[in-house]
């Protein structure tokens, strides 16, 4: 099963800061069709105003990974981290037992466009941990670059606590990436940037595609396009 979930069929979110799409049911939106993809339980694709972002509050009991696409986030949390993540960088946040943090956009002119992502781990409790990296460009070009794995299984990737593993990728008209995905497995592609295909179907900004019982899904690039592809049990 390939579905093809438009950028306009995801629930939009708008205040006077933040203009948000969100995939799965968060916050006043509750669907309940629409709660879970596997383990994947969030996927917000924001745009946040400079200047402005999320004041400190509290998460525990899932992995948090965000994405940045454009501009800066600022991370400052309870447990002594601090952090300015640009453009191509990716960071996990394990809340475990429960941890305060703060994201904001630090510049006074430039607007943040980011994916967060939540997955449910495989344990409960633990120690909170934190961890972020940057992805050069040349990395992620023509191909599906692993960022997160589970307890960094593939080398150089951050930990999570779940069998999920997250790629970023790059395409160009003429380039492809294929996953292999697998009847027991769930593979969700966004494309944060661009025009590009995925599972044989065009896509656009902001769409998405939810794989599974598949045994792989093909990434084509078009005009620059910019894919976040996540791989889970």
């Amino acid at each position: 099963m390939i579905r093809h979930v438009a950028a306009d069929q995801h629930f939009h979110y708008q205040n006077d800061w933040l203009s948000a799409r969100w995939h799965f049911s968060f916050g006043d939106y509750f669907d309940p069709e629409n709660v879970t993809f596997g383990p994947l339980r969030v996927f917000n694709d924001d745009t946040v105003s400079p200047g402005r972002g999320f004041d400190l509050h509290p998460h525990r009991e899932m992995e948090i990974i965000t994405c940045v696409f454009a501009g800066s986030l600022e991370h400052q949390d309870d447990r002594g981290n601090r952090g300015i993540l640009n453009a191509g960088d990716v960071q996990v946040m394990s809340a475990g037992s429960g941890i305060v943090h703060s994201e904001r956009n630090p510049s006074p002119s430039e607007p943040l466009h980011l994916a967060q992502i939540w997955i449910v781990p495989w344990r409960r409790g633990g120690e909170p941990r934190y961890g972020q990296k940057s992805i050069p460009a040349a990395a992620r070009r023509g191909k599906l670059a692993p960022v997160v794995s589970r307890e960094s299984k593939l080398p150089g990737t951050l930990p999570v606590h779940q069998d999920a593993f997250i790629y970023l990728c790059d395409l160009e008209p003429g380039e492809s990436a294929t996953h292999p995905v697998g009847q027991a497995r769930h593979a969700y592609a966004f494309l944060a940037e661009g025009t590009g295909m995925g599972g044989g179907v065009a896509m656009a900004a902001g769409d998405a595609l939810r794989v599974h019982e598949e045994e792989s899904v093909r990434l084509e690039g078009g005009a620059g396009a910019r894919f976040i592809l996540i791989d889970t049990v």
